[in-house]
């Protein structure tokens, strides 16, 4: 997607006759472009919940609650939290946008670790019936790190969590003094957002560079022979 997106956002610039966009400055404006779309996913899942809530929703294909879901958990992941030995025992991984649950795999035992305030865990701390126990752990958030009691809890401890999009690189190869796409350049990034939010990126790129344009003109110029011709080019 990014090599198509990137293709049409250099065709509407030279038309518009507004400059050119190195590779460089394509990477940042990208993901600029995709970390807001990734953003704005959570924003129309809310809303459309109260819809649905409000019996405002449709079902099938109409079923935007369940698309929104879709696009989001293509983020999804779960990973083992590394302990640090330190009061804050675990940390979470570098890449959680949205931790969702932590869990604590007691053998062959499942069980989720409850999340508490820190007002409330200095209560049970101090409390012999209400301390968290092996069997019923508890956690508290400091900043990007966890404090998980009993403290004898020092390993497995997992989490499921939505990571942040990987930085979108259009990696190339230079050919008479001009950049062509090599996607199978080792560090090529490609964007995770939708295919349905193409248009959309596009537009966002194209308002970085100060170029604005209906998403409606952006959708018909993907197909245009102005896109076709620079794809013959490239």
């Amino acid at each position: 997607m990014l090599d198509r997106a990137r293709k049409t956002v250099l065709a509407i610039v030279n038309k518009e006759n507004r400059g050119y966009m190195s590779p460089s400055q394509g990477d940042l404006f990208f993901n600029e472009g995709q970390l807001e779309i990734f953003e704005d996913y959570f924003l129309e899942y809310t809303k459309w919940i109260h819809k649905a809530n409000l019996r405002l929703c449709n079902s099938g294909y109409a079923d935007m609650p369940k698309m929104l879901r879709e696009k989001i958990e293509v983020f999804a992941e779960e990973a083992t939290l590394a302990y640090n030995g330190t009061t804050l025992n675990f940390d979470f991984p570098a890449d959680a946008y949205f931790v969702n649950e932590l869990f604590y795999l007691n053998g062959t035992d499942s069980r989720e670790i409850d999340e508490i305030s820190k007002k409330k865990m200095r209560y049970l701390e101090a409390s012999i019936l209400t301390a968290p126990s092996v069997e019923y752990p508890a956690y508290t958030r400091y900043g990007r790190a966890v404090k998980v009691l009993p403290s004898t809890i020092i390993m497995d401890v997992k989490c499921d969590y939505l990571r942040k999009p990987l930085v979108p690189k259009w990696t190339y190869t230079t050919v008479l003094g001009n950049p062509v796409h090599n996607p199978s350049a080792v560090d090529f990034q490609d964007l995770e957002i939708h295919p349905s939010d193409e248009p959309t990126i596009i537009q966002k790129v194209l308002g970085y560079m100060g170029i604005h344009i209906r998403e409606a003109d952006i959708t018909k110029l993907m197909n245009s022979k102005d896109v076709i011709d620079l794809q013959k080019q490239q």
